[in-house]
């Protein structure tokens, strides 16, 4: 799943940077030397500049790109809730601690164990951890 979404968000990316450099769109205001900001527009209404011809993102390409942009979405949120780190107390430690010598987190449980291990006082440290 990690894979998959990590591939799918670097695909998006170089995609997007693709299109942003060829995006060549120019509102003259009256002479050619003055240019104003160009209007706010939906991705879907946005025309890009691609060899010498303006295109449009397909109805297909836009709900790709929506479909991508939950589907990572979704893997963050599973990905963020999985046991992902395991320690494990070996020898007289191990020994002294019983059946807490293994202890398993998610990303999310590790941010709560932090927050409760800091002892009531959450400074700016503690929060930049978690």
């Amino acid at each position: 799943g990690f894979l998959l979404a990590t591939t799918t968000s670097m695909i998006a990316g170089h995609m997007a940077v693709f299109y942003h450099r060829r995006a060549e769109t120019f509102f003259p205001s009256g002479s050619t030397s003055e240019l104003k900001c160009p209007p706010v527009s939906l991705l879907g209404g946005h025309s890009y500049q691609i060899m010498n011809e303006r295109r449009k993102l397909s109805r297909f390409a836009q709900q790709a790109i929506l479909g991508l942009w939950l589907s990572a979405s979704v893997l963050l949120g599973v990905g963020m809730t999985r046991k992902s780190f395991v320690f494990e107390f070996g020898g007289l430690a191990g020994l002294a601690l019983g059946d807490a010598r293994r202890t398993e987190y998610s990303l999310i449980s590790l941010g709560t164990a932090i927050l409760q291990a800091s002892s009531g006082t959450v400074g700016p440290a503690i929060l930049m951890v978690t």
